[in-house]
């Protein structure tokens, strides 16, 4: 009979069945004789196979080890069930399978693509926590621990396949030779669940770090001759003649245009700027002016000029005004010109110093991170 019911339901065939009133909604009830179904975990990563910023996804292979207390009460082929949270693929293969006392045991591997939120403001000079999470029944059934002196770690050559990629995994060895990486047992909030249930959690994570050469050598280093290019034509076109200097500059705009077409189909359209798209910036706004430039300097010289000031002296004292206005033009010119090239090594050797911090602050975040969760033996604890 439910709070406020007006009269109590029937139920016919429950003999035996002892009844309770529900008071306050539907909850778990844990008889206070049940005891918690120890379930151990282990997983060690084989190989980190590849990372897809634009999908942002994630792809692995792992070994797994489980090993659960068995009851008269289980059925033959009972197991814990695992969810594997975020994932996008998954194939498993079974290695082997015993019994060893009351307990029995599960090795098997594990190939799987997860879905991993990558923060790309830092791009190409990020770092990134991948995280590999598992949930099991609720804690009021199991609880999950750790299995072995190391639950979670890096086979020696678990990141041989990112040796020639952009990639590269983040680890130090311990007094062992043993990669460990980072490892949670944690259960989940109760506030996740519906039903305000707790379940029990394994959760692996490992830091990357991206080998900024490959965006450096194909993209910056491309963006950059761009846009010193637009200095070079204060020599090869007449300061006076402005449509010449105009269709430089709109050419290199328009091949700066085309490379960042090129960069923008290795990213997510994510909505903030990253740090290669403030230097695709910083050279669009250089092109910019100095094209304007080139439009507002005839109209500054015409309205500053003195033909007295710029002519040179002659023997019989004319003055001759396309001579002096053609130097008045070369003077203002080659201020430009220093000004142009001033700013250009400015922006360039400064987004340079700016990007080498980045990437050793990422690196740093990233490394304490990883040491501060990593998963200790159990001799340690």
């Amino acid at each position: 009979r439910r709070d406020g019911a007006e009269t109590p339901c029937a139920l016919i065939g429950l003999g035996q069945v002892e009844l309770i009133e529900i008071t306050g909604g539907w909850a778990p009830i844990v008889r206070s004789g049940k005891r918690q179904r120890p379930v151990m975990l282990a997983a060690t990563l084989m190989n980190l196979v590849a990372i897809s910023e634009a999908e942002q996804t994630c792809k692995m292979l792992l070994y797994m080890r489980m090993q659960w207390e068995t009851r008269s009460t289980d059925p033959e082929d009972w197991e814990p069930h695992l969810e594997w949270r975020d994932v996008d693929q998954m194939d498993e293969k079974l290695d082997y399978f015993y019994t060893m006392g009351e307990y029995k045991c599960k090795c098997w591997s594990v190939k799987v693509v997860v879905y991993q939120p990558l923060d790309l403001e830092a791009f190409p000079f990020d770092s990134h926590r991948l995280v590999l999470e598992i949930v099991a029944d609720s804690t009021c059934e199991m609880i999950v621990t750790t299995l072995g002196d190391y639950p979670a770690s890096l086979h020696p050559r678990g990141n041989a396949m990112l040796y020639h990629s952009q990639w590269k995994v983040l680890h130090e060895r311990d007094e062992k030779g043993v990669i460990r990486l980072g490892l949670s047992t944690d259960p989940t909030v109760a506030s996740d669940s519906k039903s305000q249930i707790q379940y029990g959690r394994f959760v692996v994570s490992l830091c990357v770090t991206r080998r900024w050469q490959y965006m450096a050598w194909n993209m910056m280093l491309p963006l950059w001759l761009i846009g010193s290019s637009a200095l070079m034509r204060y020599s090869t076109a007449d300061p006076i003649q402005t449509q010449d200097r105009l269709a430089i500059d709109f050419a290199l705009f328009l091949t700066v245009i085309a490379l960042k077409m090129v960069a923008v189909t290795l990213l997510p359209k994510v909505p903030y700027l990253t740090f290669l798209d403030v230097y695709y910036l910083l050279t669009y706004i250089f092109i910019v002016l100095i094209a304007a430039e080139t439009c507002l300097r005839p109209y500054l010289v015409h309205a500053t000029f003195n033909a007295s000031v710029w002519a040179q002296p002659s023997l019989d004292g004319t003055v001759d005004e396309e001579q002096a206005l053609d130097r008045a033009h070369r003077h203002y010119d080659a201020i430009a010109f220093f000004t142009a090239a001033g700013t250009s090594i400015l922006y360039n050797v400064g987004y340079a110093a700016m990007a080498w911090r980045k990437h050793g602050i990422e690196k740093e975040k990233s490394m304490r991170w990883l040491l501060d969760n990593r998963a200790r033996p159990q001799s340690d604890e």
